[in-house]
């Protein structure tokens, strides 16, 4: 199964990724030498400091002021996830089960997987697709994002439909679940190929100027149920805005949402 070519969504070609940046510190006799690694990951900074550690000093990684791009907490169930891209809201959320595992994160999106499929979260600005126009309510402006999106996915498949919308409220505001199954897919390009049949359920919430949406994809299609199901709904649920977003933790210390 092909993850990436699942995804139906303009946020395919989302921004490129934002990095944290990670300083190596190694202590020789009279100060710091500093290596500087700009990574969405520990991983390449933890084997530089293997190599100065084996040059013949002492060496420890250290996080700068500014924070990583994202980060995840893997937990006894799950995995806990955090986006911290700047000029975007920022979030964290909850995934229980143990199968899913982050693919990717960027700004305008994070894509998480495991072997039935996949679960995007993914923004759409207003001020740049122009879906809806001000002093709209909530529910217009979803209905609004929903028709664009559909005029997005439509040139990718010879058949697409979507489901009638349904309206749901929370603490963090107004959400609009709907779903699309798009068949026989089409080509973008001579070298690319077309896109496996799939089915999307997704939820969307209105955060002006932002669309916020949970896009779950599969291409196991020929099931009648279109969701949500309560895994999807405990995810949801899980969502926390953190409106001064993370700053960079010291040494030994924790995330907790």
């Amino acid at each position: 199964m092909g993850t990436r070519a699942m995804m139906g969504s303009r946020s395919v070609d989302g921004q490129g990724s934002g990095g944290g940046n990670v300083a190596i510190y190694c202590k020789v006799d009279d100060g710091w030498l500093t290596g500087r690694w700009v990574t969405d990951g520990f991983r390449i900074a933890g084997l530089l400091v293997l190599a100065l550690a084996a040059a013949g000093c002492s060496a420890r990684a250290k996080p700068e002021a500014v924070a990583p791009s994202h980060f995840v907490q893997i937990r006894e169930q799950g995995m806990g996830y955090a986006h911290n891209h700047g000029a975007r809201p920022c979030y964290s959320l909850e995934l229980a089960d143990p199968d899913w595992s982050l693919e990717e994160s960027k700004p305008d999106w994070a894509q998480f997987s495991r072997l039935d499929g996949v679960l995007r979260v993914y923004f759409v600005d207003n001020r740049d697709v122009g879906f809806a126009v001000g002093g709209m309510e909530p529910e217009d402006a979803l209905r609004a994002f929903i028709g664009a999106e559909a005029e997005f996915i439509k040139p990718l498949f010879q058949f697409q439909s979507v489901e009638s919308p349904k309206l749901a409220e929370d603490d963090n505001g107004i959400w609009m679940q709907w779903a699309w199954e798009g068949r026989a897919g089409n080509r973008r390009g001579a070298g690319s190929r077309a896109p496996d049949d799939q089915r999307h359920v997704v939820a969307s919430l209105w955060m002006d100027p932002w669309v916020l949406s949970f896009d779950w994809a599969t291409t196991e299609v020929e099931a009648d149920y279109f969701g949500p199901t309560p895994e999807m709904i405990d995810i949801l649920e899980s969502l926390r805005f953190h409106p001064a977003c993370f700053a960079a933790m010291r040494t030994g210390e924790t995330w907790s949402p």
